[in-house]
């Protein structure tokens, strides 16, 4: 009986921490920033249609939401986790309430509670986002993006950002200081666009680069959902796309575990 009290005791507690996260962060001036900045991707994506194609269902598909739209997520919508979490876990050490909340309640189950909660707060955005994206398509085209394509570039970006989000967690977690999570996490994120952007990838560094294994299973679904077939060249090889999956998924739950290590051996005492 003591056990099952105890179990409801911690199940109450993380939805009591995770509702008045909630409410103190979703439900802010920074929600807000995040949905003006989604103007931007969705008029780059409704750009100019490469030349001689007609608007059929192809095009909106291929050359709008697929070419256009996930490429333009790339520019703006990293930044997101930034915005969402850069002082999730340094704002406590800001504003002096770390040792109280961190005496009171377990640190686990503060940032599980907060992972979760930034989990929650980037899925909104990115379905708000999805939503206007096929009604400005809808409105501009008459069409509207195929539901399996749809899907599929959700969770591939959700999974993008989802390891932004535990990097820029991780680091709010382990530097307790706003500013250097910001700074650390930028940097970081800059680096990956202007070896994107601006030139090929240094032989050495690219298989650090998670945008390097990003593309390389955006390759293969691309040529997977439009062209039917896998190709198979000097860009992407089948041991190379084995690896790209697992490293794609499996990144963000390994800095999560450090995450969770590093922080649960931080000396609050020390600190504060």
């Amino acid at each position: 009986m003591k056990i099952k009290n105890h179990k409801n005791s911690r199940i109450f507690a993380k939805k009591i921490l995770f509702f008045h996260y909630f409410k103190k962060r979703v439900l802010s001036i920074r929600t807000l920033i995040c949905f003006i900045i989604l103007i931007f991707p969705i008029f780059m994506s409704l750009g100019p249609i490469p030349f001689n194609n007609e608007i059929n269902q192809n095009t909106v598909d291929k050359d709008i939401f697929w070419d256009q739209f996930i490429n333009a997520y790339t520019i703006v919508f990293r930044f997101f986790p930034i915005i969402i979490a850069f002082d999730l876990i340094s704002g406590e050490f800001s504003n002096k309430t770390a040792m109280i909340l961190y005496s009171t309640v377990s640190r686990n189950k503060v940032l599980i509670s907060k992972i979760l909660l930034s989990i929650v707060h980037l899925s909104i955005i990115l379905i708000f986002s999805f939503i206007i994206f096929e009604i400005a398509v809808f409105l501009s085209f008459n069409f509207t993006i195929s539901t399996p394509i749809l899907i599929s570039g959700f969770f591939l970006i959700f999974i993008d950002l989802f390891f932004w989000l535990s990097v820029t967690i991780m680091i709010s977690a382990l530097s307790k200081n706003s500013i250097i999570t910001i700074g650390i996490s930028y940097f970081i994120i800059n680096a990956e666009l202007q070896m994107l952007f601006f030139g090929e990838y240094i032989y050495v560094f690219k298989f650090i680069s998670y945008t390097y294994y990003e593309n390389s299973i955006r390759f293969f679904l691309r040529n997977l959902i439009f062209n039917q077939n896998i190709i198979y060249n000097q860009n992407i090889f089948f041991e190379n796309l084995i690896l790209s999956f697992a490293v794609f998924i499996c990144a963000p739950l390994i800095i999560y575990l450090i995450t969770f290590y590093g922080f649960n051996k931080v000396d609050l005492n020390k600190i504060l």
